[in-house]
């Protein structure tokens, strides 16, 4: 019995304890400034809502939806139960720790009291502190949590008053050390973060994770952060909803946990939502469908929870289900005809002042029955709905209905009696979506008048009339329909009468006998007359044809047609009173084209422009009125028109991505001493034209700039820079416009950039390669700072990175065939073999010149790279791939100059090659490995070394390996962590080992001390060292009067080289002329002292 009573107990507390079932919170984080003036479309979500993640990020915000510190505090008192619950993330960094400066000098008795404060002045409570490890900068170190961390943070807190606030460890995945931290005594909660697609992946293997927890500790509460992805192709709603069935269905198993408030789903975002998503509505207008939303997500996972918890009639949730936007919740239909306010209307009492739910018409006629003559009748319902087959109409004579939010979704609104039919909306909104408007037909007063009202939809809506009495649908001064974007179609004896609007958003189509009553000044979108679009323009009734007129009633108004999409006036751009029409959204994703005319267009602040593209013609332009001003915009043209600043700061022109045309026009930048730049970013430039950069003072600050986000390539015409301009670019390395500096014009020479021509005071350059030295006086003084370089296209120059066979990176030149005799110039790029894996790729270039600051790499792993001569001059060659990188020469040479030559790392075998080759130079070579993992830069046996005669210098994990040499020519110099291999015997001229130079001899392995063993790795080859072999690279002889001049270059710097001479050669009496040493080359000049004069250089 008492076991029974146990059980019983047992049961009912399980079942309280489950009562909420999962509970759905959400983040701050990205909140628009707007909602707080669309509170009626929200007000569900932000009721319902059980918590919320704290983020007041204030970056990438679309122009005026930064809430900032004014708005965050009423924006969180919405959230009238979330407020009270509320996490913010406390990273590692926040006070004293072994990882890095962040926290320096700082206590908890520091941070937390700084952490909590904004909590109490905001208006929030911190119910959990969420613990993460963080890297705050790129490169920097992480600051990590420990186990006595956490202890630490639990113990402030519950010796300062705040015992009541929880601990919450983020899991990302799992882990030994999330499991332990997950597990730590202090810790009350884990929050898994991921986006959907994770989930259904298991990435990180969160599905085993959640499960040793959940069973593990199943009191402990479990926040599933789902953050979005900020992608158009991902379906968020779908997504995170199928996630919360698959804790059930796939991976606990059981709907147990969801039915839990241990259970907490948290959607959210990090990315801005106008980008991809929206924030609101929770759901549509006629109620009967969830938003594509954030809060639409969030109210169907509120509403649908029976649904999600498998309690619903068929169980859990289908797959499919997660899909559909359908709603039924807060919906009341009408089951009869009858009066708005009656209870056998509705099958149930008919709403109150303070309604919040949604009455549907069905197929019912709905009015003002059992009401006298002359009557107002007032319906609370906070939402009506009038959908297909349904009819809102008067039942008596002279109606007047006061109502809240009416929404027309396929029914009718109909005069049925005498008098008229007046809708007073009482300042709240007429949703026109589809359906009819029906006046009376027997007499000119069955008038429908709506009043009082702010118009939205899209939707095409007939105006008819009953008969051709005269009765109208009239729309009162107090009616505000710049929301509605769609059509009146007025046919069938319809008349439409609009009371005078100023921006123009919608359409009207006049057909048959339905006519437009044209006695206030209206501007629209578009009119079409039995048919025929009516051009742009301003008309009077006079102004129509005859065949037109009939359509017409003339009360001596105007009708402005706005379907130019060009602006009326100079004014804001972003203000429709600019335009005469509203301008489209973000979410409208227009694709027209929007002319500005003769006018000026001032962007006064931080702006959006959401036209598919601007034009700028001429007589036109687009300005900042303000410093700092940003304007986002989509596709730009400039076709004669002009874009300028000329405030006291930058103005940021920022085309997300699209297309700036540059056909022909100016760009102006210039306030006088100030810096304001015209500053352009994310763009792909386009057109031919010749675009004017200039100024109106001199003064070298202002600059029309491109920044490294502005793709030049698709711009082919001129940047003609004139008096008091300057242009400056990002590097760039497609060739396809040219720059003409004119007058006091000048180019900011601060980067590398390609043009097809350059003219400087009406002199074309040659093609080839300036630096600022490089230039005249003259031509300097067109230039701004002086550490850039201009390459006049020229081909075979390299004029970007990538592949050495991609005609790109040749500026569009095509690679070399066999039997090429030209020199090909990397410049300061990096270029790669191109290719397959395990593939050999041929470059048939006669000479590849790698320059200084460039790098060879191969284009995949276990490449052959076979070329003709090559030099490397101050460049690298590095082997970044998985295996082995090879040279191949095919029997040319390879010119060391200076440089670099670099094996790979993390194995052995990842060497770098040369084979087939004949060495020339004189240079310092390094040879080097990325790690220490044993890659060589191995000369094979197909190596001749004998023209070379500088120096290997072999350094920071480099292993040298060599094949046998007999003919010295070149020295050796190991130091740090750099090794020789002693395969083979070989001869050097110098020989130097952690310092120490070596003398003339031969040696073996054994020879050298166990210190200098260490830089040498024995195979059994051995090493002799012979100075005396170092002949010149070359001799050249000159006479210059009575003297002679004896000339050498490529000497090593290790040998000394003395000149002699004697009068007979004969006599073995040499004489020492001059010596030098330490040098690469010396010209000496010797004075003739007879007829007969020989001489020798000696090197011994």
């Amino acid at each position: 019995m008492n076991m029974l009573k146990t059980s019983i107990i047992g049961i009912v507390l399980l079942v309280a304890g489950w009562a909420d079932a999962y509970q759905i919170w959400t983040s701050t984080c990205r909140t628009p400034a707007f909602v707080l003036e669309r509170t009626d479309q929200w007000d569900r979500v932000a009721a319902q809502v059980k918590g919320l993640n704290i983020n007041f990020t204030s970056t990438d915000y679309y122009p005026g939806e930064q809430p900032g510190p004014n708005n965050w505090p009423l924006i969180l008192s919405t959230y009238a139960t979330a407020s009270s619950q509320t996490f913010q993330p406390f990273t590692r960094s926040a006070w004293e720790n072994d990882w890095g400066p962040a926290g320096e000098g700082l206590t908890l008795d520091d941070a937390l009291p700084r952490y909590l404060a904004r909590g109490d002045a905001w208006g929030y409570t911190i119910s959990l502190i969420m613990l993460y490890d963080i890297r705050l900068e790129s490169g920097g170190p992480i600051y990590w949590w420990n186990p006595d961390d956490i202890t630490e943070v639990r113990n402030w807190l519950d010796n300062n008053g705040y015992s009541h606030v929880k601990l919450m460890w983020n899991v990302r995945q799992d882990n030994a050390r999330e499991r332990d931290l997950s597990a730590h005594p202090g810790v009350d909660a884990v929050l898994m973060e991921a986006n959907f697609e994770h989930w259904e992946t298991n990435d990180g293997n969160r599905w085993g994770f959640l499960q040793w927890f959940t069973t593990t500790y199943p009191n402990r509460d479990v926040v599933f952060q789902l953050h979005t992805f900020g992608e158009k192709t991902k379906d968020e709603y779908t997504g995170i909803r199928r996630f919360v069935r698959s804790i059930s269905a796939d991976i606990l198993g059981s709907t147990d946990f969801v039915r839990s408030d241990h259970c907490i789903v948290l959607p959210m975002t990090y990315v801005p939502f106008h980008e991809y998503w929206s924030f609101l509505p929770e759901h549509e207008p006629a109620g009967d469908l969830y938003g594509d939303s954030m809060t639409g997500l969030l109210l169907s996972l509120i509403e649908q929870k029976d649904l999600f918890e498998g309690t619903a009639p068929g169980g859990l949730i289908s797959s499919n289900q997660c899909s559909s936007f359908d709603r039924t919740y807060d919906l009341y239909a009408a089951v009869a005809d009858g009066s708005l306010t009656n209870t056998a209307t509705w099958g149930r009492a008919a709403p109150v002042a303070g309604d919040t739910n949604i009455w549907q018409s069905a197929g019912h006629w709905i009015g003002s029955h059992g009401l006298p003559n002359a009557s107002t009748l007032t319906f609370h319902g906070e939402t009506l709905v009038i959908q297909p087959g349904g009819l809102l109409a008067q039942a008596v004579n002279t109606t007047t209905f006061s109502m809240r939010n009416l929404v027309l979704d396929g029914g009718a609104i109909s005069h049925s009696e005498l008098g008229s039919t007046t809708l007073n909306l009482n300042g709240d909104t007429l949703y026109l979506n589809a359906g009819q408007i029906q006046a009376g037909g027997a007499s000119s007063n069955q008038n429908i008048s709506f009043k009082n009202a702010g118009v939205s939809g899209s939707g095409t809506v007939n105006i008819t009339a009953k008969g051709a009495g005269g009765s109208q649908i009239d729309f009162q001064s107090t009616v505000d329909l710049t929301g509605f974007s769609g059509t009146f179609a007025v046919l069938e004896d319809g008349i439409l009468n609009l009371p005078a609007i100023t921006i123009g958003s919608f359409g009207i189509d006049l057909s048959g006998s339905g006519r437009y009553r044209l006695d206030d000044e209206v501007a629209v979108f578009s009119l079409v007359i039995d048919g025929a679009d009516v051009p742009a323009g301003t008309y009077a009734y006079s102004d129509f044809p005859t065949s037109q007129q009939d359509n017409l009633i003339d009360g001596g108004g105007t009708i402005h047609v706005r379907s130019s999409r060009t602006a009326i006036q100079s004014g804001t751009l972003d203000e429709g009173a600019t335009w005469g029409v509203v301008l489209p959204t973000y979410a409208d994703e227009d694709t027209h084209r929007w002319h500005g005319g003769i006018n000026r267009l001032g962007v006064s602040d931080k702006e959006a422009f959401e036209g598919g593209g601007l034009v700028l013609g001429t007589g036109g332009e687009l300005a900042s009125d303000k410093a700092n001003a940003i304007l986002w915009i989509r596709d730009l043209t400039l076709e004669g028109g002009t874009i300028s600043n000329q405030k006291t700061a930058p103005f940021y022109i920022n085309l997300r991505g699209h297309v700036l045309t540059l056909n022909s026009g100016f760009l102006l930048a210039d306030s006088g001493a100030y810096n304001t730049d015209l500053f352009f970013q994310n763009a792909t430039l386009a057109g031919s034209g010749t675009i004017e950069i200039a100024g109106t003072r001199a003064n070298d600050l202002p600059e029309v700039r491109f920044d490294a986000s502005v793709d030049t390539s698709g711009f082919s015409g001129t940047f003609l820079v004139t008096d008091n301009g300057v242009l400056a670019l990002p590097n760039l390395g497609t060739p396809s416009f040219s720059i003409t500096l004119a007058g006091s014009g000048k180019y900011k020479f601060d980067s590398n950039i390609v043009v097809n021509d350059l003219m400087i005071d009406g002199v074309s350059l040659d093609p080839g390669i300036y630096y600022y030295d490089d230039l005249t006086t003259a031509q300097q003084a067109h230039l701004v700072e002086s550490n850039g370089r201009i390459v006049v296209f020229a081909p075979f120059v390299c004029v970007q990175g990538g592949a050495l066979n991609d005609p790109v990176i040749w500026g569009g030149i095509a690679p070399p065939v066999a039997g090429d005799t030209n020199l090909w110039r990397s410049l300061d790029y990096s270029l790669n073999a191109g290719g397959a894996a395990w593939s050999n790729v041929t470059f048939q270039g006669d000479t590849l010149w790698m320059e200084p600051g460039s790098m060879l790499n191969p284009g995949a792993a276990g490449q052959t790279l076979l070329l003709n001569n090559l030099i490397l001059d101050d460049a690298t060659i590095c082997n970044n791939r998985l295996n082995a990188f090879t040279l191949d020469l095919t029997g040319h040479w390879m010119r060391l100059v200076q440089g670099t030559i670099r094996a790979g790392i993390k194995e052995v075998n990842r060497d770098l090659i040369v084979k087939n080759a004949r060495l020339t130079g004189f240079g310092t070579i390094d040879v080097e490995a990325g790690d220490a993992s044993g890659a060589e830069v191995r000369f094979e046996s197909t190596v001749d070394t004998v023209g070379f005669t500088g120096l290997f210098n072999v350094q920071s994990n480099g292993i040298l390996n060599l094949p046998p040499i007999s003919t010295p020519s070149f020295g050796i110099r190991l130091s740090g962590s750099g090794r020789l291999v002693l395969d083979d015997d070989i001869a050097v001229t110098s020989l130097e080992i952690d310092g120490k130079l070596f003398a003339d001899g031969s040696y073996t392995y054994a020879d050298f001390t166990s210190v200098e063993q260490f830089f040498l790795i024995n195979n059994g080859g051995g090493i002799t060292v012979d100075a005396a072999a170092n002949p010149p690279g070359s001799i050249v002889i000159s006479s210059k009067g009575s003297s002679t001049g004896i000339g050498l270059t490529d000497l090593s710097v290790y040998a000394t080289y003395t000149l002699q001479h004697c009068d007979d050669l004969t006599s073995s009496n040499w004489v020492d002329i001059a010596s030098t040493t330490g040098v690469q080359s010396v010209q000496w000049q010797v004075p003739s002292t007879s007829d007969a004069l020989f001489m020798r250089v000696v090197s011994p």
